[in-house]
């Protein structure tokens, strides 16, 4: 007979009277605490293995004793990582749950209604906001715990910027709007030039439209890209015409 660690034990006692009524029960649990009633309960203090010890008496006054192991069996231990997800992208559960006898049972509690039997899930949250994600596990013996780790889902950035159009020989300034604000930046200009400033300054060497791509990563390493196209506009081809000769006092 066995029961798990933290849970109490109820006995019953199966003995036979052999005369009108057994008058009398005296449990000895094996670690130290007794009991007179007929089906007590008793929760150990530690796992292992206990000798319960049974002494009934009849109303003839004769007494007889039977002696058997009782198996405390311990918890599991249970705990998990994760990773803080961003909006969008998956969020990594890792079981680090183990147990003498294996674990059986898996049970992850999302707190947002959705569950899950896996050992070690995936999950994407559909909305950004704090999580109390809790793990059951079940062991071979049928003994569970449980623990609660809170997750954190941020809102991504949404990256934007500007650049007006400018005349060649200008440089093009650019202007981060991602919000909220980013952390760090990563400009691709469209003509072979990049960037990692905030809101940097390009000199291209060509008129013409160019895809300009910026990568943007916030505090809490969420990202989000754009592309845009800026205008570099030519320039006016300068040419004049005047007569080759003329003389003094002619227009």
């Amino acid at each position: 007979d066995s029961s798990c660690f933290g849970f109490p034990v109820s006995f019953v006692d199966e003995s036979l009277a052999n005369g009108d009524s057994i008058i009398s029960w005296n449990w000895d649990f094996g670690d130290g605490s007794l009991s007179g009633v007929e089906a007590p309960e008793h929760t150990y203090a530690t796992s292992g293995t206990f000798q319960v010890t049974l002494t009934v008496e009849n109303n003839f006054g004769c007494s007889n004793t039977a002696t058997q192991p009782h198996y405390v069996n311990p918890l599991p231990a249970v705990d998990f990582t994760f990773t803080n997800g961003c909006l969008g992208t998956i969020t990594q559960f890792t079981s680090q749950a183990s147990s003498p006898v294996g674990i059986e049972t898996y049970f992850w509690d999302f707190d947002d209604g959705t569950t899950s039997n896996a050992s070690n899930p995936n999950y994407t949250y559909a909305t950004s906001g704090t999580y109390d994600v809790k793990l059951i596990v079940t062991d071979f013996f049928g003994c569970s715990d449980s623990i609660t780790h809170t997750v954190e889902v941020f809102e991504s950035p949404v990256a934007a910027f500007e650049a007006p159009a400018v005349c060649l020989g200008d440089s093009t300034h650019f202007t981060d709007l991602t919000a909220p604000a980013g952390a760090l930046w990563n400009w691709s200009f469209g003509d072979g030039g990049s960037s990692t400033l905030s809101d940097p300054a390009h000199l291209y060497a060509n008129a013409g439209t160019y895809s300009v791509l910026l990568e943007v990563e916030d505090v809490n390493g969420c990202s989000s890209s754009i592309v845009q196209e800026v205008t570099v506009n030519p320039l006016p081809i300068v040419a004049f015409t005047w007569n080759f000769a003329a003389c003094a006092g002619d227009t």
